[in-house]
């Protein structure tokens, strides 16, 4: 049998016990079609024969695989497409994406959410996989809707604009707070005086959209500015007023109609006041007016001064002019413009008018006697009474000398014009009660003039 021997060995093949001739001779065959199978082997020269165990193929039928979609295939960017096929309880599934394996997708049905070339592997058996039909799936892509806005605040009075740019001819819905305002439908520009979140979203021919991000607008309510005083009184001359502004809102930016800019002003002239408030966003608001009165000042003449000569118990009478409410004469208050004294001093004076604003002005009364007077006796007891003893008629004679003596003739005191008068002590000590005896020497009288002082308790 020429082709036959290999190495003096003999190779046969059965199908389904019968020789297959065409493979005589064949170490290496392949097993395509069903049927049982046997392989001979046998070694001529030691007339050996080995036989196979059968080999048994079966014909399997090529697993369902349900795919019916076009080649290609839009989907909305950001969307999810579901690709599926028909499920056969015992079948095994694997999804693949431009050649390379989905990792745990092995159900038979996969979302999509990217573009790419889809199929799926379908197996009935252990190994072999039959593969479907690819799908390309492209995403369609929309452009962000950008919103445009001169502030995101305005005032109650004003109209907000909000505009976007829209170059591929989308269609146009706009929404306040998730709700849509038809009656923007398809404008590229919209006004508004309602606070809310705004938003637009743009669509194309295949109902692809892309919604904006939100744009926040706030209508500020109107401020208003009120101007409270440190005192509600007609003001005396002199006398100031504290204005301050007073807002229901945040902010620092005042102008006053004086042109001063911070909150509080000081006022001390007659006139009529107001304020302009504006808050962080523009917003402004005007205050009433407020009127200032000022009352002129009180005119008060000097007052001459008035000479007194009190040893001969002379009286003054002081005169301030009429017409006020009130007259205080040293700390007494009363309704007469006329005050008598009898002592020399300094003498206050505060007139009050209607409106209680005050003036103060002193009056001057000087010691002064045409002669010189010299009293007989005192009492230096601290009653406030004749305390001291005094000699009048020396204003003038400032140098003039006074001594006063003992009954031994011996000097217990010496002073002169410009304080004329003794206290009744020696040493810091009050004399006891008695005679003593005085000279004075003065440019007043040609001759020295002596007598007694009397000093009782």
């Amino acid at each position: 049998m020429p082709g036959a021997l290999q190495n003096q060995l003999l190779f046969q093949w059965f199908k389904n016990d019968v020789e297959i001739s065409d493979w005589i001779g064949k170490s290496t065959v392949d097993l395509k079609e069903a049927g049982k199978y046997t392989f001979k082997m046998t070694a001529l020269c030691e007339n050996l024969t080995l036989e196979s165990l059968p080999i048994i193929i079966k014909n399997n039928i090529s697993p369902e695989i349900t795919f019916n979609y076009d080649n290609e295939i839009n989907i909305c960017a950001g969307n999810i497409y579901n690709l599926q096929t028909k499920f056969v309880p015992g079948y095994k599934y694997k999804w693949v994406k431009n050649g390379i394996e989905i990792p745990n997708a092995t159900s038979n049905t996969y979302n999509v959410t990217s573009r790419g070339v889809y199929q799926v592997k379908v197996s009935n058996c252990e190994t072999f996989f039959e593969f479907s039909k690819e799908v390309k799936i492209n995403q369609v892509l929309v452009a962000a809707p950008i919103l445009n806005t001169i502030k995101y605040n305005y005032c109650n009075d004003e109209i907000a604009e909000i505009s976007l740019i829209n170059q591929n001819n989308y269609n146009i819905n706009w929404f306040r707070n998730g709700v849509e305002l038809t009656e923007f439908r398809n404008q590229n520009l919209i006004t508004t005086h309602i606070s809310g979140a705004y938003s637009a979203s743009f669509t194309n021919i295949e109902n692809c959209s892309y919604t904006s991000l939100n744009t926040n607008i706030n209508f500020i309510a109107d401020p208003i500015i009120t101007i409270s005083r440190s005192t509600n009184k007609l003001l005396c001359y002199g006398e100031e007023v504290i204005l301050t502004a007073n807002s229901n809102q945040n902010g620092s930016d005042f102008l006053w109609s004086t042109g001063e800019k911070s909150k509080s002003i000081k006022v001390n002239k007659n006139g009529v006041f107001s304020v302009r408030f504006k808050n962080p966003y523009g917003c402004i608001a005007n205050s009433e007016n407020t009127e200032v009165i000022v009352n002129p000042s009180i005119n008060l003449s000097i007052p001459q001064e008035k000479k007194i000569c009190v040893i001969a118990k002379d009286k003054v009478v002081l005169e301030a002019a009429s017409g006020f409410l009130y007259y205080i004469w040293n700390g007494q208050k009363t309704s007469s413009s006329l005050f008598e004294v009898n002592k020399a001093g300094k003498y206050s004076l505060i007139v009050e008018d209607a409106y209680g604003c005050t003036q103060k002005i002193e009056y001057n009364v000087v010691q002064y006697c045409k002669d010189i007077l010299i009293p007989s006796a005192f009492s230096p007891n601290g009653d406030y009474i004749n305390d001291i003893w005094q000699v009048s008629g020396l204003e003038n004679d400032p140098l003039a000398k006074i001594t006063v003596f003992n009954r031994y003739g011996n000097i217990i005191y010496i002073t002169t014009g410009k304080a004329p008068f003794w206290d009744g002590k020696f040493k810091d000590t009050i004399l006891p009660v008695g005679i003593y005896y005085y000279s004075i020497q003065s440019k007043n009288s040609s001759n020295m003039l002596t007598g007694t002082i009397t000093l009782i308790k």
